[in-house]
C-alpha cells in the first residue's frame, strides 16, 4: 500500500505510484479515472523510471523538483530545464553522523514559515531557497539535521509530506495520512485517516459480509 511520492503542484495534488501518477483537481475530485504514465506527463525523466522518490513545487519560481535515487531534476511545467539531472550532494545534506544523503523520503514546502523541507531515514533537513536565486549548491540551515520524532504523533518514516488547505502538513504513510497543524512540529495533531478515501474518493471497503440467517426450517 502507500504512494512513493505526492505532491501539491499548482494547486492539484498528485500521487506517484510506480511508473504512473494520479491527479486531484482542487475541489477533490480525480482529473481522471485513469492513471498517466508519469514518462509521458513529465518530458526529460529517464524513460525507464519506476519509482519517484519525493517532489516539491518551488515557492521562489513555481519550478516543480523531482528526486529520483541519487539525482534530482527541476522542471519548468512539464519539461525538465537543461542541466538535469543533478546530483542530491548539490544539496549539502549529511547525516548526523556525517554522511552525504543518497536519497529523498519526503519534500515539502511548509506554509507556516515559507521554508523547503527534505526528509530521508528518519532525519530531516530545512532550507531558505528565497534566498537561493540561481545558486545550484545549497546548504541546509545551521541546526540540521533533526530528527524526525520532533514532528509530535507523525509517522518519523514517511512516503511524503504535502502543505494543504489552511497551511497544515499532511503526513502519509502506507494507506493513511495524518494532519500535522499550522504550528510548529510539536503541535495539535488528527490521527490517521484513509487516503483512499478523503483524497481520491475511493468506495468504503465492504462490511464484514453478515452471517447468513438460518434458512426457514419449512422451506
Amino acid at each position: 500500500g502507500g504512494f512513493d511520492a505526492i505532491a501539491n503542484v499548482r494547486g492539484e495534488v498528485f500521487f506517484f505510484k510506480g511508473a504512473q501518477f494520479w491527479r486531484t483537481a482542487r475541489d477533490g475530485s480525480l482529473v481522471s479515472l485513469k492513471p498517466a504514465m508519469i514518462k509521458n506527463f513529465w518530458i526529460g525523466l529517464p524513460p525507464q523510471t519506476n519509482k519517484i522518490d519525493a517532489v516539491y513545487e518551488r515557492k521562489s519560481d513555481s519550478r516543480i523538483v523531482f528526486f529520483v535515487g541519487s539525482q534530482y531534476w527541476v522542471f519548468k511545467d512539464t519539461q525538465a530545464m537543461s542541466g538535469y539531472p543533478r546530483p542530491l550532494s548539490d544539496w549539502g545534506m549529511r547525516r548526523a553522523n556525517g554522511v552525504l544523503v543518497d536519497r529523498v523520503d519526503a519534500a515539502f514546502i511548509w506554509a507556516h514559515n515559507g521554508k523547503t523541507y527534505l526528509f530521508s531515514d528518519g532525519e530531516f533537513w530545512r532550507f531558505d531557497e528565497s534566498k537561493r536565486g540561481e545558486q545550484v549548491t545549497w546548504q541546509p540551515d545551521p541546526g540540521y539535521p533533526r530528527n524526525n520524532g520532533i514532528w509530535e504523533g507523525m509517522p518519523t518514516h514517511m512516503d511524503d509530506v504535502i502543505s494543504w488547505g489552511e497551511g497544515h502538513a499532511y503526513f502519509f504513510k502506507d494507506n493513511f495520512y495524518w494532519v500535522s497543524m499550522n504550528d510548529g512540529p510539536n503541535q495539535d495533531y488528527v490521527s490517521p485517516k484513509s487516503t483512499a478515501l478523503d483524497w481520491l474518493r475511493c468506495p468504503a471497503p465492504p462490511l464484514a459480509p453478515s452471517v447468513p440467517s438460518p434458512r426457514n426450517p419449512k422451506e
